[in-house]
C-alpha cells in the first residue's frame, strides 16, 4: 500500500481516545479509503494496543471478504473479548462459523462492548449477531451488494438501511 494510506491510517487511529466516545467513529474514515486498507488492517490485528486492534477489527468488519478469512481467523485469539466477538461476527457474515463458540461465550458476558456508543452489553451484541445470522438473514441486499449484516459496532436498524459502493463512494 502507498505510504500515504499507511500514514492516513496511523493518523486516524491516533485520534481514537478510549475515554472520548465522540472519537469512536474515526475508523469509518479508514473504511472510506476502501479495499486498499484491508491488508494493512489485517496486519494491525496483531498490534500491541487495544485501540489500534479495535480500529482494525472495525474496518475489517466492514471491508473484509471471503478471501480474508484465513487472516481474520487469527483475530479470534485477540486478548480483548469485544474484538474476538466482533471478529467472530465478521467471520460468520462471511460464511465461516469458526467463531461461533466465541459468540456463544459472549452471550454469558457481563462486559460492555468496547468502544460502543451508546454503551452496549457484549451479550446483547452477540445475541443480535446470532439473531441476524439465522437462516432467514440475507447474505446480500436485494441489489446484490454484500454489506456486512454484522458490521460492528454500528447501531443502524439494518432492515431500513441500504448501502452501496460505487467507485470511491459509500452511499448509506
Amino acid at each position: 500500500a502507498p505510504p500515504a494510506i499507511e500514514q492516513q491510517i496511523e493518523e486516524i487511529v491516533a485520534e481514537i481516545d478510549p475515554d472520548d466516545p465522540s472519537t469512536y467513529g474515526a475508523p469509518e474514515r479508514i473504511v472510506s479509503l476502501g479495499q486498499p486498507v484491508v491488508p494493512i488492517m489485517l496486519e494491525l490485528l496483531a498490534a500491541p494496543d487495544l485501540t489500534t486492534r479495535y480500529a482494525a477489527v472495525y474496518v475489517l468488519s466492514r471491508l473484509a471478504t471471503e478471501a480474508d478469512i484465513p487472516e481474520l481467523v487469527k483475530g479470534l485469539d485477540d486478548p480483548d473479548m469485544s474484538n474476538r466477538t466482533t471478529i467472530a461476527a465478521t467471520l460468520l457474515w462471511l460464511g465461516d462459523d469458526s467463531g461461533l463458540p466465541i459468540l456463544q461465550d459472549a452471550l454469558q458476558s457481563d462486559q460492555m462492548l468496547a468502544f460502543s456508543h451508546p454503551p452496549e452489553l457484549l451479550a446483547d451484541y452477540a445475541q443480535r449477531v446470532l439473531d441476524e445470522s439465522g437462516p432467514e438473514a440475507p447474505a446480500v441486499f436485494p441489489d446484490g451488494t454484500g454489506y456486512g449484516l454484522l458490521a460492528a459496532p454500528a447501531k443502524l436498524p439494518l432492515h431500513d438501511v441500504k448501502v452501496t459502493l460505487a467507485e470511491c463512494r459509500i452511499n448509506i
